[in-house]
């Protein structure tokens, strides 16, 4: 498999990412970005496998949830964006936005009592959870072209379709505080004894 030979996780220490350096980082986004040129794949698919490889360093970077909402300031003004991004420079950008999120002083109590519900959860996994709730109760997934103005969900095939322009390169913003009303959510869900809770919001990743 070509994606398979070009990924060489052993350029990457084995870190979290709330304590990675910017080398570190650095090293993410090249090899995310090399992914990402091969044929169907943008950077959210580029990053699903090294992620399951890399679980506490390489977070999903999707299209919708995290470029087009997450680090789009716009976001819920106006509806998230779907299209595919590529390049060094946005990868990195997005690293290191995450990383201010994950290490905000505001968001410090709140990770630490995720981590003690499910110590086995890397600190992106569980921004992962947290965020996909929060997401999909603001911008709940809709049926293709029944909102109008919005493409339909992507494909497969979609990924290759669009890249990122200079001007949206420029929109990302430092990142929001973590949504604090759904991590309490999950906390309770988490540590529920409660079959029904369990099966409402599995605590495992949501993308």
């Amino acid at each position: 498999m070509e994606y398979g030979a070009r990924l060489d996780l052993s350029i990457l220490l084995a870190c979290a990412l709330e304590s990675s350096d910017a080398d570190e980082r650095q090293r993410v986004a090249e090899l995310v970005a090399t992914a990402a040129r091969c044929r169907g794949f943008g950077t959210s698919t580029a990053t699903d496998v090294p992620h399951k490889k890399r679980p506490a360093l390489i977070p999903i970077l999707d299209n919708q949830a995290i470029f087009g909402a997450y680090l789009d300031p716009r976001w819920p003004g106006r509806p998230s964006g779907q299209d595919s991004v590529y390049g060094v420079h946005v990868v990195r950008a997005a690293l290191d936005h995450l990383v201010i999120g994950l290490t905000r002083p505001e968001n410090l109590a709140t990770w630490q009592a995720l981590a003690a519900m499910k110590p086995a959860r890397s600190r992106i996994e569980l921004f992962d959870m947290v965020w996909w709730m929060y997401f999909r109760e603001l911008e709940p997934v809709q049926r293709a072209g029944a909102r109008a103005g919005i493409a339909a969900v992507a494909t497969d095939a979609d990924e290759s379709a669009a890249h990122v322009s200079a001007t949206a390169v420029g929109s990302i913003q430092p990142p929001r505080l973590l949504p604090t009303s759904r991590s309490r959510l999950l906390m309770k869900a988490c540590t529920s004894s409660s079959g029904s809770a369990q099966s409402k919001f599995p605590c495992s990743s949501a993308m």
